[in-house]
This record gives structure tokens, sequence and C-alpha cells, in this order.
């Protein structure tokens, strides 16, 4: 990495340096396996690179991006282990450094996201855990006045009404009590919310038929755990047909 003078402070964002393992990782929020001359910058054509973000492991947020970068004529397979073992030892730590009860919270926010098509906010007394997609909703609610609605319901409610005036259902951390903290399910499509990007990479507005590619794309890049060639494959692209969509329609 020396040897192509890369410094503190280079700026590896994809649309400043165009296709990469850290940028591409970070755009997609999930795995990258970037290799020769599948790079935009010719200066990495010798390279392959595999990157992932750090994700914390309570609210999912981006704490940084961990990259390894091996020669092209090395063993791409040891270039993945060596990714997988640092980034697996990372976050073994950060989940012993962070108390118990947003863990609970964090987990049961992943069991039920897994298998909802609705966008869902999970939290209790100190902890909130939202969607972006729920960003317009949330705005201007309070998480103790959140949490004071939670308070006063039944154990066996299954809706509730937000400050906001909002009703969602409801869905406890723990069966047969609020303690711990619930889950509110909103009538809102998660899908929808992601994949309804109108504008493409320059900013401009995209036409009907662009939408219709982008969710499709989006949604097989999805089903397919970020890994791109699989993708490809699926969608009936070259990998360097899928990674100018990508870049195009910002996913």
């Amino acid at each position: 990495m020396r040897a192509i003078a890369l410094g503190a402070g280079a700026e590896l964002d994809t649309d400043a340096a165009g296709r990469n393992g850290i940028g591409t990782a970070l755009r997609l929020g999930t795995s990258s396996f970037v290799r020769g001359a599948d790079h935009d910058d010719e200066r990495f054509f010798d390279l392959v690179c595999a990157a992932s973000p750090v994700l914390h492991p309570v609210n999912s947020s981006v704490c940084g991006v961990i990259n390894v970068t091996g020669h092209l004529k090395a063993s791409h397979s040891h270039v993945a282990l060596a990714l997988k073992l640092i980034v697996s030892q990372i976050r073994g730590e950060l989940v012993r450094a962070t108390p118990p009860r947003p863990l609970r919270l964090a987990d049961a926010h992943r069991r039920l996201t897994a298998h909802m098509p609705n966008a869902v906010a999970t939290f209790d007394e100190n902890t909130l855990i939202a969607e972006d997609a729920l960003t317009p909703q949330l705005a201007t609610v309070n998480r103790r006045e959140l949490w004071e609605s939670l308070s006063t319901l039944s154990v066996t409610a299954k809706e509730m009404v937000l400050p906001t005036g909002h009703r969602v259902r409801v869905v406890p951390v723990t069966k047969g009590t609020w303690s711990h903290g619930a889950s509110a399910v909103f009538d809102i499509s998660r899908a929808n919310a992601v994949d309804a990007v109108g504008h493409d990479g320059d900013g401009g507005p995209l036409t009907l038929l662009e939408e219709a590619e982008r969710s499709v794309i989006a949604s097989v890049l999805r089903q397919s755990g970020g890994n791109k060639s699989d993708a490809a494959e699926r969608l009936g692209l070259s990998r360097g047909t899928l990674y100018a969509r990508i870049r195009r329609y910002r996913l």
C-alpha cells in the first residue's frame, strides 16, 4: 500500500476514488471483494482488496472499516479469511464492552426485522433503535414520552398510540412484560422506504424504468447478502455492469 502512495487522509469514497474495497464496503454496508482491474484506479490493478464495515452491536452504525489487501497473485482465500478473522475479533470485543440490556434490545430488533417487511423501532427507557425509514415519524418523539406511553399499557395490549398520534403494533422484547422494552411496528414498508430513491448518482431524477431497475438490483443485493458476484449472476449482468449500476443508483 505504501508503494502506491496512500497516506493519512486519503479519500476512498467511491464518488471520489471510484470502485475500491473500502469505498464499496461502505457504500453497500457489507463486505466487499475487489480484484485487479475491477478497481477503477489503475494503481490498484495488481491488488486484491477485501473490506468490511465494523458495525456497532446495538444500533448497527458504522464504527469503522477493516481492509485487507494482498497482491493479485496471492491466494484470494487467505485475504478473505484474514478479513473475516479480524472483523470477528473486533465485533467480539465490541459485544463484550456493551452492557447486556441494550444487547438484548438489539437482538430482539434483529429477530423481528429478519422476517418483518414493515419498518420497526425497538426501545426501552434508555435506548431507541430505529431504521432510517422512520426518521420523519420519530423526529419529534421524546424517548421518555415513548417509554411512559408503553408503561401505561396492559401486558396483553397489541397496539399503542405514539405521542405524535401514530398508532403502531407493539411486540414486547420479553413475552409477558414491557419492562425490557418493546418493538413498534409501523404501517410503512421498509423495502419501499429504502428502495424508492428518486435520483441517480449525479443527482438527476430517475425515470420510471430506472426506478424499477434500481429496486430490482437493491432487492437482489439484499438476497445475496451483498455478494456482488452472486447478485450479478442472478441478474444476468457482468460484474463491471453491476458495479456501474451500483454507483449510478448509489446502492
